[in-house]
């Protein structure tokens, strides 16, 4: 991606948002603090723009911060960048899931980078983003590792996919092993909170929490093809970073800031619309599922990958069932998750439970 791309930014921007909405830059690759001088010039494109429009403009950057230069450095700690880093565990776990090409460690240099980050600018916020790949050393143990440092807020957690034999990655690594893996992590989540004071949760868990405990209702599984559009290095926009180069998926082919309201309002119907998930319990916390894993796993988007919801589904009932061994005041903590862009910015709206009148609700049990 060059600076040629920025007028079609700048155009997409003001066709699409207003001065009082908030923009986020998502820097997503490859591995996209390789392209320095782009980062940068973004970073500078966002300041013109909230001097000309007023509209603020948020960064969020997913790296495997195995590089990071001083000026990179500069740019990140100045502008408050949210800073995912994909990392999955022990020193052991991650170099073995993510060496370097020359097939060294990776570890040892991404904690260094992160510790630089939080050295100059202590309150940029810090995700683990970690895949669950390997069962020999448990997630638990190495969430702990992690979270033990202090130098991560957060953990972000998701089961590897997998390709089949016909080639299709629609498979997750989580078999009845992993399973219990989870439930021991679901089981002791307050006591992994507590390991640092610095750390705040699992932004997942966090999100589906804040959902059940404060009366909220997910109506779609994420902002994709909504209020989340990808700007390509072709200049093309499509719904999900994931589908960058299909054509099917193209929202504009870079030529104007207009985009295709037919997709757009296919891509991101409410989730009562789908004659699938209108009828399941959970569709209020889960708001329909990955449309990239059912496209992956069905070569539809409207039609749902199987092995997805299930998971979902054992991700929502876990922490359901474990609600009640976190203490009162862990659970009236407040922690402020939108600019996290958790679930890729999971549509949330209010469903008022606590300013209605007694006699209005209802409660709905299957028999």
């Amino acid at each position: 991606m060059s600076e040629q791309i920025f007028p079609l930014l700048k155009e997409l921007i003001l066709e699409n948002v207003t001065t009082s909405r908030k923009v986020r830059f998502e820097y997503f690759g490859g591995e996209p603090l390789l392209n320095e001088k782009m980062v940068c010039a973004l970073v500078n494109f966002a300041k013109t723009l909230e001097q000309e429009t007023g509209i603020h403009v948020l960064h969020r950057v997913s790296t495997n911060l195995t590089f990071l230069s001083e000026r990179l450095l500069n740019v990140i700690c100045e502008n408050d960048f949210v800073v995912s880093v994909s990392i999955d565990g022990t020193k052991e776990v991650q170099d073995i899931q993510r060496p370097t090409k020359n097939g060294k460690s990776s570890y040892d240099t991404i904690l260094h980078n992160v510790k630089r980050i939080k050295n100059k600018n202590p309150l940029i916020k810090t995700v683990a983003r970690m895949t669950v790949a390997q069962k020999e050393i448990t997630i638990f143990d190495n969430i702990c590792s992690l979270v033990s440092t202090g130098l991560f807020n957060y953990v972000s957690l998701y089961p590897a996919t997998i390709t089949d034999s016909n080639g299709a990655s629609n498979k997750y690594f989580f078999d009845e092993d992993i399973k219990e893996q989870y439930r021991e992590v679901f089981s002791r989540y307050q006591e992994i909170c507590a390991l640092n004071q610095d750390f705040r949760g699992f932004l997942e868990v966090e999100k589906i929490l804040d959902i059940i405990l404060t009366g909220k209702l997910s109506v779609g599984h994420c902002s994709a093809g909504g209020n989340y559009c990808t700007l390509s290095s072709d200049g093309s926009v499509v719904t999900c970073h994931r589908l960058c180069g299909k054509k099917k998926f193209v929202l504009n082919n870079g030529t104007s800031g207009k985009l295709d309201t037919v997709l757009r309002n296919r891509w991101s119907r409410h989730v009562d619309e789908d004659l699938t998930c209108s009828k399941c319990f959970a569709r209020y916390v889960c708001g329909g599922g990955c449309k990239h894993e059912h496209i992956s796993a069905t070569g539809n988007f409207e039609e749902k990958n199987k092995i997805s919801c299930a998971y979902r589904m054992f991700f929502l009932e876990e922490i359901i069932s474990n609600i009640d061994n976190l203490s009162k005041g862990f659970k009236e903590r407040y922690l402020p998750l939108d600019d996290m862009f958790v679930f890729c910015g999971r549509p949330v709206v209010n469903n008022y439970r606590n300013k209605l009148p007694n006699d209005e609700i209802f409660c709905f049990y299957d028999i």
